[in-house]
């Protein structure tokens, strides 16, 4: 994954540290050198941060609504202080046990069977109300096509 640097800004709440990243980059147009920053919400734990730390982060699975990152090590001068992991839930248990992997196939087989009679249902319905839908159009096109020619012959009366 993409690691990024930036400086830590703010601790104030718990296991989030909000990290400023700045970026440059030359105008295309202008050539001039643009700086643009960003503050991301970064999950830290097992780290001592103080405001103003250079750390690294990368993106990882959504935490909280706006929580994308996680901090992967601390910059001291030239060291690096790694950072403890994040495990992903749900991909170690499944290979664990034979049992677990057995069932739970047959519990997908018994899903993939579910889902395609709705699957079928949902367009089996579709289709009836595709061709009702096909009627009304047809018959507000006709309404519409017949107060065309009624305006058309009350203008030709009127200026006889």
């Amino acid at each position: 994954m993409k690691t990024i640097q930036g400086t830590v800004v703010s601790l104030k709440t718990a296991k989030t540290a909000a990290v400023l990243v700045t970026r440059q980059w030359q105008h295309p147009l202008y050539k001039k050198y643009v700086k643009r920053t960003k503050k991301h919400p970064c999950h830290y734990q097992g780290l001592e941060l103080v405001e103003g730390d250079e750390v690294l982060i990368e993106p990882c699975r959504p935490m909280s609504k706006t929580k994308h990152f996680q901090v992967v090590a601390k910059i001291e001068g030239d060291k690096l202080v790694k950072a403890k992991k994040l495990v992903q839930s749900g991909l170690k248990s499944a290979g664990q046990n034979g049992s677990q992997s057995q069932t739970s196939a047959t519990t997908t087989s018994k899903t993939t069977k579910s889902k395609s009679k709705t699957a079928a249902k949902k367009t089996a319905s579709t289709t009836a109300t595709k061709s009702k839908s096909a009627k009304s159009k047809s018959a507000k096109a006709a309404k519409k096509s017949s107060k065309k020619t009624k305006k058309k012959s009350t203008k030709t009366k009127k200026t006889k």
